[in-house]
């Protein structure tokens, strides 16, 4: 998603798309994949009481934030 006003980019990604910017004929990456082994991703999965298996969230995602996969937000110990 990109929204574009008169003064500011706002960016944002879901799943596994990703936001670009292509000026000059370069690439830069606008939004940040989390990834299940990033260390701050990697914390908060373990505090909801998930574990990452194989580089993916019980084994099975391999994107630690995601639109729906509802069965892995169901902790009744972290606020949605």
């Amino acid at each position: 998603m990109c929204l574009i006003t008169d003064s500011e980019i706002i960016v944002a990604n879901a799943g596994d798309s990703r936001c670009i910017v292509v000026s000059k004929g370069k690439t830069e990456n606008m939004s940040v994949d989390h990834k299940p082994d990033d260390e701050l991703e990697l914390k908060r999965i373990r505090s909801a009481g998930g574990a990452v298996i194989d580089g993916r969230v019980n084994g099975n995602l391999n994107l630690s934030r995601a639109l729906g996969d509802h069965e892995y937000k169901a902790s009744k110990n972290v606020k949605p």
